[in-house]
């Protein structure tokens, strides 16, 4: 029981966030001609960032936790690993609606943002109707159609098996 436990964990079978990690790197970038990469598949469980965009130099933590001490964490853990100095800007990007903030953590050398979903309909409000056309049927596709889930259910699968196969012959 133990051990499949560790093997779901080890492959992010727990994690909510990791589907939604790659709807939003796509969404985003088809959105803002942004080219992030989803840096969990780098580095399982990267610290501090989900997504990043060296060439625009935009970072980005999916979450569903909007409490004022995710925030600072998702910061500290950015500074420590000395982020700043590969990106402009920290996005934390909240899969649940955003709270009043009284005050954000203050940064240096880099810009922080807290959004949420209605932060990103603002945001592509004036686009042209052929772009909020593009992301209609993106979202469309993404939203009534189980192929991603499947596929990423798929590709969980296969590495529990591998991480199964290792703990066996060791």
């Amino acid at each position: 029981r133990r051990s499949s436990v560790l093997i779901k964990n080890s492959v992010h079978l727990l994690d909510i966030n990791i589907g939604s990690e790659n709807f939003y790197k796509d969404l985003l970038n088809l959105s803002f001609s942004l080219n992030l990469e989803n840096l969990n598949t780098e580095n399982i469980n990267a610290k501090a960032i989900d997504l990043g965009d060296k060439k625009n130099r935009i970072s980005i933590q999916v979450t569903s936790d909007n409490s004022i001490a995710k925030i600072k964490e998702t910061v500290r853990k950015f500074e420590e690993d000395g982020k700043q100095n590969e990106y402009d800007k920290l996005i934390v990007l909240l899969l649940t609606k955003k709270s009043k903030y009284r005050q954000l953590p203050q940064t240096s050398g880099y810009e922080l943002e807290v959004q949420d979903y209605r932060d990103f309909i603002r945001s592509i409000a004036d686009y042209s109707t052929d772009m909020l056309t593009q992301i209609n049927t993106f979202l469309d596709k993404e939203l009534t159609d189980d192929s991603r889930m499947k596929q990423e259910a798929d590709s969980k699968r296969s590495e529990e098996r591998r991480v199964g196969k290792e703990c066996r012959s060791r």
